[in-house]
């Protein structure tokens, strides 16, 4: 599993790196209509310089995303709430969903360390057995699509899974890994509070036991 990177404090634009140029070029055509060549010359330097600046570090924001850790905090449990690192994954699917219309299910299963599981089913309308790529939000009935969250931790008060009622989940592949980010927030029966974070490595897929 991949390593946990450190959380950089990037401060970012939230222009767009076209936008920059654009206003790059008319302050430099502005610029040149009112000074000489050399006085152009150094201007264009500085200006270049600054370019390259915002360009390479001033929009690091989501490289310097923080992989595979997952906080919990504000749950009426107290010992849930801590940090856990994804040790492995896999997701298993899609098989039918018994409902009026004809849907499928998936879900991604990730393991958690300090022991605990972060189990995610997706119901979708058509059975592609890649995971879908893109923004879920709950489920909004039952066999409607959307995700359905549960946290089961296997130590403290509660032997059931915590239910996960509010928030998204988006999962975005990146070459044979994923990239699973969860904002997701627990039902007021399972305590309250926010799970967030990412898993990022690989999920296999498993059917019948078997590895695909």
């Amino acid at each position: 599993m991949p390593e946990v990177y450190s959380d950089h404090s990037v401060w970012c634009f939230t222009i767009s790196r076209p936008d920059i140029i654009t206003w790059i070029l008319l302050i430099f055509i502005v610029i040149t209509l009112k000074v000489g060549p050399m006085g152009r010359n150094a201007i264009f330097s500085v200006i270049a310089t600054l370019a390259l600046i915002i360009m390479t570090v001033g929009c690091k924001k989501d490289d310097d995303k923080v992989l595979n850790k997952i906080t919990i905090a504000g749950n009426s449990t107290a010992e849930y709430n801590k940090v856990y690192t994804p040790e492995d994954g896999h997701y298993n699917g899609p098989y039918l969903v018994q409902c009026l219309t004809t849907t499928y299910g998936s879900y991604i299963w990730i393991d958690l360390s300090p022991d605990a599981v972060l189990y995610i089913e997706m119901i979708l309308p058509s059975n592609a057995t890649a995971l879908p790529e893109g923004t879920l939000s709950p489920t909004p009935a039952e066999c409607e699509v959307g995700f359905n969250a549960i946290f089961y931790p296997n130590t403290g008060a509660k032997n059931g899974g915590l239910s996960l009622s509010t928030g998204t989940v988006t999962i975005k592949k990146d070459g044979s890994d994923y990239s699973v980010d969860v904002n997701l927030g627990f039902h007021s029966l399972s305590g309250g509070g926010t799970l967030k974070g990412n898993f990022f490595g690989p999920l296999p897929l498993i059917q019948n036991g078997l590895r695909k």
